[in-house]
């Protein structure tokens, strides 16, 4: 890309989840100060946050979809996702074993 530079030839990917939110035109503007760029992983907004989207992308940051809900019970339906989904949740104490 042009104009960036990369020391030690090392790469930082900035990545935010969950958004946007209240918060977001801060860190656009944090980013904006750095000339930073990011990846915005948003969840179904019902397009509600649409200036905040088109924030993002007139900033020359990335969208991308990271989901509808958290409703894990959806999202891992199957049964062995269902399974995996439920050994997670123990082990980060989400839920009694």
């Amino acid at each position: 890309q042009t104009g960036t530079s990369t020391p030690g030839g090392k790469v930082i990917y900035l990545t935010f989840d969950d958004g946007p939110g209240k918060h977001t035109q801060r860190l656009l503007d944090i980013l904006e100060q750095y000339n930073a760029k990011a990846t915005f992983f948003v969840v179904n907004t019902g397009y509600k946050m649409k200036d905040s989207l088109k924030a993002i992308v007139d900033g020359g940051h990335g969208i991308a979809m990271h989901s509808v809900s958290h409703e894990y019970e959806e999202i891992y339906a199957s049964e062995p996702s269902s399974k995996i989904c439920t050994a997670c949740r123990r082990s980060s104490r989400m839920q009694p074993a």
